[in-house]
Order: C-alpha cells, then structure tokens, then sequence
C-alpha cells in the first residue's frame, strides 16, 4: 500500500484547476511560469507567452548581426 502525503494531494488537486490568466496576452494558465526579472513582466505568464519571452531573450539577439544570403 502507498502513502501519499495530504499536501502531496492538495497540490495535484490545485494543478487541475485554472491558476488565473497570463500576465501577457490574458489567457487562461492551466500550468504557470515565472517570468524572469529582465523581462519586466509581474505575474505569472502561459507556456506560448515564456517560450517567446524566450526566444525574443535568448536566440533574437544572437541573430541580430545575422544576413540571409
């Protein structure tokens, strides 16, 4: 037999709910994340919204300097 912990259950029941919307584009988050500070985004952001946060911080500005021939 298995034990799982109250608070274990509680927060697995929580993640099926809705946890509010995106702090972005306003849509409903079923999962959240956390902005980084540089982005100077408050609140929590949905998946589409921090995989572009992403790219704009990460891959964006590596290609700047870039020319397509």
């Amino acid at each position: 037999m298995t034990f799982i912990p109250p608070s274990y259950t509680r927060h697995y029941n929580n993640m099926a709910k809705s946890a509010g919307k995106c702090a972005v584009c306003g849509a409903d988050l079923t999962f959240k994340y956390r902005p980084m500070d540089g982005w100077n985004v408050s609140g929590f952001i949905c998946g589409t919204c921090y995989s572009q946060k992403l790219l704009e911080h990460y891959i964006e500005p590596d290609r700047r300097g870039i020319t397509k021939r």
